[in-house]
């Protein structure tokens, strides 16, 4: 985490991280961005009997296909 902080709570939280070294690569990933923002769910739950401490979290798609991903966070605190 001493290395780069942004990115390890971006990952941590589910987000997405990248950098960029000009306007033309930061304009292409705020496009990028603006397009995935309209193409997300936003899932949640609430364990029945959940025990203090830090919990691992796994989500998967049913479908192959190569074009779908998962972006959400790894872990959660009760």
């Amino acid at each position: 985490m001493k290395k780069n902080i942004p990115s390890t709570i971006a990952s941590l939280t589910g987000g997405e991280y990248e950098r960029f070294a000009t306007r033309k690569k930061f304009e292409v990933r705020k496009n990028d961005f603006t397009n995935h923002l309209h193409n997300r769910y936003l899932l949640s739950f609430a364990p029945r009997n959940p025990h203090q401490g830090l919990h691992q979290i796994r989500v998967r798609l049913r479908s192959n296909d190569a074009e779908d991903a998962v972006l959400a966070r790894s872990s959660y605190w009760a």
